[in-house]
């Protein structure tokens, strides 16, 4: 408190004093500062909160201000001041403005005080000031007090004004404050869209998944939303938690950090995850700590819950129990014989799903055999999760050898067909004995003729070859044995004989060569045995044997002879013309001679090879046959119609000559030369290169280029004389040339040659043709032909613009236009202006890019290159001003009262009821909720949107007699500590009125200490005080029993509902009460 100067008295009217007594009856004087202020003008109220128990239709009052300084008091003093007083005249700042003699000042009007404005907020609790006559400073009743009391039943600014009025003038005191801690912060958790107790994770079977580590995710996710349902306090920021990490997770969080404003929400997105099948749980938390007015922290929890299913499907596997399924073997000889059992058994290897009904079954058999069941378990078995059936089987034969098949079981599952195979192999054996056979392979064992040379000389046959097979399929032979009975005339080929001492296997062979041998006419016999002893399961020596024939004869076979009679046969030379005319050349006669003395020929047949350039002139010999010693003969000429050399033989022949002999035959060779009949021919030759495509390539138009080159031989062909002088030329020298020329004036000898080598040449496209030509009187000649190609044009292209480095982007948006609904606010473009570049280069006129030459090609040089790069700017897309919507600053209000409806009753009480809603400042109408819903002596009817609907009593007065009663209470003002209450009486009739009750509810903390004496503590636990009542319904006996057999006996049970609590915890209360159910009851003794 600061003090203030001492009275400063300002003259407000009538000046001079000897107009005073002339204008009335009283001078009027302002006091100003009288007594003690507390600050400047105005006073500000401390914050009412609202601490006990927050709720939205509770009166709440806050700490009561004392009022001491009351400025500008306007004091009358009726009359003129006396002579003999003076007072000193100061202005407002203390300054002398004039001497008067001193008078004591007096108000002449009483004070008064009340509140003018904001009586919702403000009530006067003691007024000392009303009714009192104020004086100047250090006199009695120069100062005096108000005290007043802000209250509210809703949080925001509070605001009125308190009036002090001294007859006709008056003085307004602004009156401020808070209210806060009404609407305290609230969080609830929401499922927007989904269900949080049944994450469905659809596996499809990805067995991997389980050891990648990869999960598989939810169907559907899972959207929450946190919501502050305080409108008066944001959140601190909120901490979001997963309990499960393993099986959820977030796809978004908007929660998490974030604060929300009051009637703010924010959204999550969670989804299910799995890497195996099952069920599992978790929890999503949301956390607000460090709340505002030190309000306990908040958590959220729902729970969560999802099934993983379709991870492990189901799969057969094949195990062997007993047996072993590649050895089934069958043992002969029975038919049929069985191998020993094989039991299978068939597991579903799936810990997830079972099977449905199987098909067991047997594949078909390859081999001698088959395979047959001696029981099948798993025929239309459904197998449960890792479920078992077995199988049991064996193989049958009724022949040796290999035998297969296989076993499958397989059906259908929820993961489609599935499958399993085990294999089966068995050997049946000792079915099937060893025996031998010998076949012939070449020649005829009965029909190995000696065909001798004429003389007593040992001479051989061809030789046989003889087979020996092992028939059986099942057994190999030991060691064999071969044996000729007559070694005389027989032997085996050195080196041949394949079967002594061979093992054959089942079915195998082996081969040996056998001939017979004489040095004279004979007929020859002999026997081939093989043998095999010694054999496996005691089988007997195997023996096969076959018989050998032979005839020695041919020891003096025909032959034939050829010799001249007249002319020589080596110079039957031919003469020509020159120009290729048939001649011929003198005959010549040859003689045939039979030189066998034992045989006659057969029909002779004569030939002559050559018979483009021999024929006969007669023949003798041809068709006729030739006794011993016997001979025949012919005539032959040469012929020719070309130079070189003539050759050929004559030939005799006898044939299916007797005994097998076959053919006799003989010739004499003839010669002879063609000559005079070829000219000198000169040709042309290719070496190398193609005359018909000597194609050019260039690089530019009009700079001569060459072709590969081409090279010719030029050949004499006559093999008689040489060639004239050579010349050869071109017949378009523009687009040919010579690089060498080795035939210009030569003479070629016959067959000899010489080169030339020659290039096209161009200096532009297009196609060009020429002939080379050998100036001979022959003139051979060859045509020549190429195209000119890529012979270009060069000049600089570019391409487009492109890569501009600028890199716009839209700034933030600024404030919206309006703060109390829909407006606009706008943005800025940052980042317009940037570099762009395009490509330069080189082009051919084909269109080929040569890239930035610079100076190597016509047309591209440095001097006419165009530019690369160039300076650009680009805009942002999209717009740069948006609609907003803003209700930061909105107030909610009252509106559209319909007024009370009709009484229920026209007497002894009825209801009435009227309905207001609740809008916002912009004119929109909002939920009721945002607008203060609390009306003295009223009650909630319905609400609904905007609308709130309130009832009250009406017609209350009795129809009878008048009796003063209590009709009602109203709310306690605070549920602890010093409180007060509306009490309704009435009259019965019609006549109501309140009086204010006042009374301590105890100690604020959890209920505290009621009025009788009794305390309650717990573990924490939130408590609140419940309605008072009285009630008159207890029982003489109970009411002393109470009291402790004080009193008369009579008491009231006068509060009921009183302090809520758990049931299970401690209580500890003293004087007379009791609990019924989870509340205490206090009694009063009369």
């Amino acid at each position: 408190m600061r003090k203030l100067i001492p009275v400063v008295l300002s003259l407000i009217m009538a000046s001079p004093l000897t107009a005073l007594a002339q204008s009335g009856p009283s001078i009027e004087l302002r006091v100003k500062n009288a007594g003690e202020a507390p600050g400047p003008s105005g006073t500000t109220y401390p914050s009412v909160v609202n601490s006990a128990a927050p709720r939205p239709d509770a009166l709440v009052t806050g700490s009561h201000v004392t009022i001491t300084d009351f400025r500008d008091i306007v004091i009358s003093v009726d009359g003129a001041p006396s002579a003999s007083t003076s007072i000193t005249l100061q202005d407002g700042e203390g300054t002398p403005a004039g001497t008067q003699d001193v008078i004591p000042l007096f108000m002449d009007k009483p004070l008064s005080a009340a509140i003018t404005s904001g009586g919702e907020h403000f009530r006067i609790i003691d007024d000392k000031c009303t009714g009192k006559l104020l004086g100047a400073p250090n006199t009695s009743y120069s100062t005096c007090e108000v005290m007043i009391e802000p209250r509210a039943t809703w949080w925001g600014p509070l605001s009125g004004n308190l009036r002090l009025s001294s007859g006709s003038y008056s003085m307004d005191l602004p009156l401020s404050g808070t209210a806060h801690h009404f609407d305290p912060l609230r969080l609830a958790l929401s499922v927007i869209s989904g269900d949080p107790a049944n994450f469905d994770v659809n596996g499809a079977f990805s067995r991997g998944n389980l050891f990648a580590g990869t999960p598989a995710y939810s169907t559907e996710n899972v959207t929450f939303r946190v919501a502050n349902l305080s409108s008066e306090y944001a959140t601190p920021r909120l901490a979001t938690i997963l309990s499960n990490t393993l099986n959820f997770e977030f796809v978004t969080d908007g929660c998490s950090g974030a604060s929300l404003p009051p009637n703010g929400a924010c959204d999550m997105v969670v989804r299910g995850k799995s890497t195996w099948w099952g069920n599992w749980s978790g929890t999503l938390q949301v956390a607000s700590v460090g709340n505002p007015e030190g309000d306990p922290d908040i958590t959220l929890t729902t729970n969560l819950a999802g099934r993983a299913h379709h991870f492990d499907p189901p799969r057969l596997a094949i195990a062997t129990v007993s047996g072993d399924p590649t050895h089934l073997d069958v043992l002969g000889p029975a038919q049929p014989s069985y191998s020993q059992p094989l039991v299978l058994r068939v597991r579903n290897l799936s810990t997830e799903f079972p099977t449905y009904p199987l098909d067991s079954s047997l594949a078909a058999t390859s081999g001698p055999g088959s395979f047959e069941f001696l029981t099948n378990g798993c025929a239309g078995a459904a197998l449960a999760v890792m479920g078992t059936c077995d199988v049991s089987l064996r193989a049958r034969a009724s022949w040796w050898g290999p035998i297969a098949s296989a076993y499958s079981a397989h059906g259908n599952s929820e993961a489609g067909t599935i499958g399993a195979t085990q294999e089966l192999l068995g050997r049946a054996h000792r079915f099937d004995p060893l025996t031998l056979e010998i076949n012939a392979v070449t020649g005829n064992p009965t029909g190995m003729d000696v065909f001798g040379p004429g003389t007593a000389m040992l001479t051989y046959s061809s030789p046989v070859t003889l087979r020996v097979r092992n028939r059986s399929t099942e057994y190999a032979t030991t060691a064999l044995a071969t044996i000729l009975s007559n070694s005389n005339d027989f032997e085996f080929v050195a080196g041949a004989n394949g079967c002594s001492g061979a093992v054959l296997p089942p079915g195998a062979t082996c081969d040996a060569q056998v001939r017979a041998k004489a040095a004279w006419f004979a007929d020859l016999s002999s026997v081939l045995t093989v043998t095999t002893s010694g054999l496996p399961d005691a089988q007997d020596d195997a023996v096969a044997q076959q018989a050998l024939a032979a005839r020695a004869h041919h020891f003096d076979p025909v032959t034939l002879s050829v010799t001249a009679v007249t002319g020589d046969p080596a110079s039957m030379d031919v003469a020509g013309t020159g120009d290729g005319t048939l001649a011929f050349s003198a005959p010549v006669t040859l003689r045939v001679r039979n030189h066998s003395s034992e045989y006659t020929t057969t029909s002779l047949t004569t030939a002559l090879s050559n018979p483009d350039n021999f024929v006969f002139i007669s023949d003798d010999c041809s068709a006729g046959t030739l006794a011993p010693t016997a001979a025949c003969e012919v005539t032959i000429r040469a012929k020719s119609d070309w130079w070189g050399s003539l050759a050929g033989h004559f030939a005799v022949t006898a044939v299916n000559l007797p005994d097998g002999q076959g053919t006799a035959d003989a010739q004499l060779d003839m010669t002879g030369r063609g000559y005079h009949f070829d000219a000198p021919r000169p040709t042309l030759t290719l070496v190398s290169g193609d005359p018909a495509l000597m194609d050019i390539t260039g690089w530019a138009k009009n700079i001569v280029a060459y072709s590969s080159a081409v090279s010719y031989r030029v050949t004499n062909e006559s093999t008689e004389e040489s060639t004239d002088p050579l010349s050869l030329g071109f017949n378009n020298s523009g687009n040919f040339e010579f690089t060498s020329d080795g035939c210009a004036g030569a003479q070629l000898t016959p067959g000899a040659s010489c080169s030339v080598t020659f290039r096209a040449k161009a200096v532009q496209n297009g196609s060009f043709t020429g002939t080379l030509t050998v100036d001979n009187h022959k003139r051979p000649s060859v045509s020549l032909a190429g195209t000119g190609k890529q012979f270009f044009t060069y000049s600089w292209v570019t391409g487009g613009w492109a890569g501009c480095t600028a890199n716009p982007t839209w700034g933030g948006w600024g404030t919206c236009s309006s703060s109390c609904g829909s407006g606009t606010q706008s943005r800025g473009c940052n980042g317009t202006s940037g570099t762009e570049t395009r490509a330069v280069s080189c082009q051919r006129d084909d269109g080929t890019d040569l890239g930035a030459v610079a100076d190597t090609y016509p047309g591209c040089d440095t001097s006419n290159r165009p530019s690369a790069s160039q300076g650009c700017t680009r805009s942002c897309a999209g717009s740069n001003e948006q609609a907003c919507y803003d209700i930061s600053t909105c107030t909610y209000s009252w509106a559209d009262w319909t007024g009370w409806g009709a009484c229920s009753a026209s007497c002894g009480g009825g209801s009435t009821s009227g309905s207001q809603n609740c809008k916002r400042s912009d004119g929109a109408y909002v939920d009721w909720s945002n607008c203060n819903p609390a009306w003295a002596g009223t009650w909630e009817v319905s609400k609904s949107g905007s609308t709130y609907t309130w009832g009250t009593s009406c017609n209350t007065h009795d129809c009878c007699t008048p009796s003063n009663h209590v009709t009602a209470y109203g709310s306690w003002s605070a549920s602890c500590g010093t409180a007060s209450r509306t009490v309704y009486w009435s009259n019965g009739c019609g006549s109501d009125w309140t009086e204010t009750e006042t009374a301590n509810r105890g100690s604020c903390e959890n209920c505290g200490q009621a009025q009788n004496g009794w305390i309650i503590n717990t573990s924490n636990e939130i408590r609140h005080w419940g309605q008072w009542i009285i009630a008159t319904n207890v029982s003489p006996e109970r009411c002393k029993e109470l009291c402790n057999g004080r009193g008369s006996g009579a008491c009231n049970r006068l509060y009921d509902n009183a302090c809520y609590f758990a049931p299970g915890h401690t209580l500890k209360y003293f004087g007379q009460e009791e609990m019924i159910g989870n509340k205490i009851v206090s009694y009063q003794c009369n």
